[in-house]
């Protein structure tokens, strides 16, 4: 639901923030109502901060992990609604 905090007016962005156990995350920053330049201020200051530290530095995904990867239905705990 990363769009919904839009619709009434609030500026959302979402930045890479490295791997948690291999799998990817972000970090989400809602700002204030119509307050889109104020809030693209606060990522790109990260972004110098995250850039330097490999941990947190965006990374590609890996195409052949994904490609030899099980599909998601198979997974468990994976509920499909067919």
């Amino acid at each position: 639901m990363a769009y919904a905090s839009t619709i009434p007016g609030y500026p959302s962005i979402t930045i890479p923030c490295g791997r948690d156990e291999g799998l990817p995350f972000g970090l989400q920053i809602i700002g204030r109502r119509h307050g889109d330049l104020g809030l693209l201020a606060i990522p790109a200051a990260l972004e110098q901060v995250i850039a330097g530290n490999s941990d947190l530095a965006p990374c590609a995904p890996d195409l052949d992990m994904l490609k030899s990867a099980p599909p998601l239905r198979a997974a468990e705990g994976f509920l499909a609604f067919d």
